[in-house]
């Protein structure tokens, strides 16, 4: 065994590294990481014909892309317009650029806005309707997870119960696994940010319900019953969830978590391939009637 050199040793990026901010900017580009993963393991670096393939060949897709849209076209093209000029702004920052840590923080946004406006376009196509708030779009897509086999895994995989831990759409049960690893295998740790992402979600839910009732505690087997009714927790969820981390939390962990300059890089390509992967099962070819 090699002996360690003090004089070399960096005693306060061991510190460092131990940060909240740290381990914030380490949980989320895991996280992202994770569902890039899992693109990549189902249909390879280079996924997007593949997947375009896959998708082509789902009923509910050809049901869709088989007849001509008659509803709101002008709705229809404002809203893939939207998520188009959302989509720009993940590419506005070179990776040697030093303004990299700050726009790590907005491609969270961009991610999520491009992504939910290509979603609304969906859903207006499908129901004829669009949802008017954050969280009733994303209940749509959930149910539209649910209900359908429109959407492929990694946008498939739900988590549906928090207390008594359940998920839906893997292929094998996830194993546990730390925020933290160096080197976990995608399916986990997307699992584990589907968990963390609906208790999340099950927290503000438990709030509300306080607020409402005037306690300070729940009644007893209420905070079950929430989980229970609360719909199930998807990929979606996970990129509002990164939106308004960014949007409203300490952004800190985008210039200090990084620690160094060499971790930066490696955030936002998670992203793009995220949400190029996203906006393929969502933005859907619709010949308009």
């Amino acid at each position: 065994m090699s002996p360690v050199d003090f004089n070399t040793l960096d005693v306060y990026g061991l510190i460092d590294a131990d940060t909240a901010e740290a381990r914030a900017f380490t949980t989320y580009m895991g996280y992202w990481g994770a569902i890039a993963g899992v693109i990549e393991d189902r249909y390879g670096i280079d996924f997007h014909q593949p997947l375009v393939n896959d998708l082509k060949a789902r009923r509910p897709v050809k049901k869709l892309t088989g007849q001509p849209f008659k509803g709101d076209e002008q709705g229809l093209r404002e809203l893939l317009l939207g998520a188009w000029t959302q989509e720009l702004g993940l590419y506005a920052v070179d990776d040697d650029d030093p303004r990299l840590m700050l726009q790590n923080l907005w491609n969270n946004v961009y991610a999520y806005y491009a992504t939910s406006r290509a979603a609304a376009g969906f859903l207006l196509v499908r129901n004829n309707a669009v949802p008017t708030s954050h969280r009733k779009t994303l209940k749509a897509l959930a149910a539209s997870v649910k209900g359908s086999p429109i959407f492929p895994q990694p946008w498939s995989l739900t988590c549906t119960r928090h207390g008594a831990l359940s998920f839906k759409g893997f292929d094998q049960p996830p194993q546990e696994v730390s925020n933290l690893a160096a080197s976990p295998n995608p399916y986990d740790l997307l699992a584990k940010c589907l968990k963390t992402t609906r208790g999340r979600r099950l927290e503000d839910l438990k709030r509300e319900r306080r607020q409402n009732l005037g306690r300070s505690q729940l009644p007893k087997g209420e905070g079950v019953r929430i989980d229970k009714s609360c719909e199930p927790t998807t990929v979606f969820d996970f990129l509002w969830r990164s939106r308004t981390r960014s949007n409203y939390g300490d952004p800190s962990m985008f210039y200090v978590g990084t620690l160094d300059h060499d971790r930066t890089p490696f955030f936002g390509p998670g992203v793009m391939r995220v949400f190029s992967g996203c906006f393929l099962p969502i933005g859907l070819r619709i010949r308009l009637g």
